[in-house]
């Protein structure tokens, strides 16, 4: 019996032994096909050109911004991933880690910056005043609205500057939680006016009938990416790499691609061709905003968790089958123990 325990566990011992080789291997092979993530939040319903579904496949989303997470995705070797998160939440969202970077036509306002980390300016736009065609002439300035109401989007620079103008002019702010219903209610006389930047005003004048914009620029803005508080360090790789991507033409080529280059945009490449943080203008302080949690579908969910479930399952196969082969191990050593081993060995199993 005794050279038979001796014969089993040659056999056995190797056996568990290449197991947890084979195991290891498997370990390892799952997470060396895990690519790293780039987690980028966004909302898709903001609509082109900045994210939105793609037409030809609606599992996936296009726009400037997407191809601006691709360019920092590919310098940090990162693979994008996109989170869609409702726009006024974007701040709050940010914060709790739901993402790594926000980029959606995120503005660098200075109340902004005093709680995130946000990014070089990539882009500068201008704030623009739109209004009925019947009113061209009537409603040339935000003085000119004096008692009327005037609509924008909240937790913006615009918002900040109908905050200003209601107290120099008496006008009447109007937010809303996206840029589409603003220029709806004005084409049906809900309001007077609605102003925001031109990338969105010259989208909403082209796709809605009746609207025009006015000639004059209320205020100048960038656009930014936000990260966490405690993200300096990656938004300053962040940062080194849009300012290669400027230099190198690539930001550029992007923004031709979706119409949007114009000479503002090649000036701000210009400064920010010099080392340093941007020294772009600010704007008055932003007012607390309150944000609204954000909802997500069982199938967004889906969507968005299914990855990272998958590769959980592959952990738990990989240790799961760690476990079965020490126990089985263990098992055997204790086994023979009780039944060959020395008296003391046997009283102590």
């Amino acid at each position: 019996m005794a050279q038979y325990a001796i014969h089993l566990m040659r056999v056995v011992v190797p056996f568990i032994a290449a197991l947890c080789l084979v195991t290891l291997s498997l370990a390892a092979s799952v997470f060396a096909q895990a690519p790293a993530e780039l987690r980028w939040g966004g909302d898709a319903e903001g609509g082109a050109p900045f994210v939105s579904a793609d037409p030809n496949d609606t599992s996936k989303v296009i726009g400037f911004e997407v191809d601006v997470a691709e360019v920092i995705g590919r310098g940090l070797g990162r693979v994008p991933r996109f989170i869609q998160v409702g726009f006024t939440t974007l701040d709050a969202a940010v914060v709790r880690g739901d993402f790594d970077i926000g980029l959606s036509g995120i503005e660098d306002l200075p109340g902004r910056k005093a709680r995130l980390a946000l990014t070089i300016p990539y882009y500068e736009f201008e704030e623009t005043l739109t209004i009925r065609n019947a009113d061209r002439d009537r409603f040339r300035s935000l003085a000119d609205l004096k008692g009327r109401r005037v609509a924008t989007l909240g937790a913006t620079l615009a918002y900040e500057l109908l905050v200003a103008a209601e107290a120099e002019h008496g006008i009447v702010p109007v937010t809303y939680d996206d840029d589409v219903h603003p220029y709806t209610d004005l084409a049906l006389g809900r309001v007077d006016a609605v102003v925001l930047d031109r990338v969105l005003a010259d989208r909403a004048v082209q796709r809605t009938s009746g609207l025009t914009n006015q000639p004059g620029v209320l205020a100048v803005g960038h656009y930014v990416g936000i990260l966490a508080p405690g993200q300096s360090a990656l938004r300053d790789r962040i940062d080194g790499i849009l300012r290669e991507a400027m230099r190198d033409g690539t930001l550029a080529r992007i923004f031709r691609r979706w119409g949007m280059w114009n000479d503002r945009v090649a000036a701000l490449y210009a400064r920010q061709g010099a080392e340093g943080r941007s020294t772009a203008p600010e704007a008055a302080a932003a007012p607390a905003v309150t944000m609204p949690a954000a909802t997500i579908s069982t199938m967004e969910a889906a969507k968005r968790y299914l990855p990272s479930l998958l590769r959980a399952a592959g952990v738990t196969v990989v240790l799961s089958s760690l476990s079965m082969a020490l126990a089985v191990l263990v098992g055997i050593l204790v086994a023979s123990g009780r039944v060959y081993g020395a008296r003391p060995v046997r009283a102590l199993l």
